[in-house]
């Protein structure tokens, strides 16, 4: 009588197919993860860039007599106009901020609170405009998040293919590891 024979690890196609699908699907992973947090990352600058754009533009249509009045500006936007001898002509917002000392964007902290203001001098005054960091953040994080999860959702849709394709390619392996188990040792009939 013959001796049986295994393959070494029992379950050898199994063994391969799992090692295909843990590497394929870790490389897939990988990428994704890579992708969408370069995504974030980028959208993350590009709302900042936004928001900075955004600040630059309000402080120049003030600067010009833009037709803001005190209810016409976002909840998170403060407004200063400042003579230029250093008295308050005009304040609109939550923010109470000092007198301009730096013209263009700096960061102050006002009870507590952070906040990126934009300083534009003109002729006689300055227009100081603030955004609270902690909103700004929140809202350039959901703008993020917006651009992450189709990159996520394609990368688990790449995963189920990678995933179909592999068990697809070696389901006749698979058979064939069936029939030779199944098969008795001394068998010499053709596969």
């Amino acid at each position: 009588m013959w001796p049986r024979v295994r393959a070494p690890g029992a379950g050898g196609a199994h063994s391969l197919r799992r090692r295909l699908l843990l590497l394929m699907l870790a490389a897939v992973a990988l990428a994704s993860g890579l992708q969408a947090a370069s995504a974030y990352r980028t959208a993350l600058g590009n709302a900042d860039a936004l928001f900075d754009a955004h600040l630059q533009t309000m402080a120049r249509s003030v600067q010009g007599g833009g037709p803001f009045g005190p209810d016409g500006f976002e909840p998170d936007i403060s407004v200063q106009i400042w003579r230029e001898d250093g008295v308050l002509l005009f304040g609109a917002g939550r923010a109470r901020l000092p007198g301009p000392a730096v013209i263009g964007f700096s960061e102050a902290v006002v009870d507590g609170v952070r906040y990126r203001v934009h300083t534009l001098a003109g002729p006689g005054r300055a227009v100081q405009i603030a955004q609270d960091l902690d909103e700004r953040r929140g809202r350039a994080r959901s703008l993020a998040f917006d651009a992450v999860w189709p990159v996520a959702l394609l990368g688990l849709l790449l995963m189920l293919a990678v995933w179909a394709v592999i068990e697809s390619s070696l389901a006749p392996v698979v058979r064939l590891r069936r029939n030779v188990a199944a098969r008795p040792a001394h068998g010499l009939s053709p596969l």
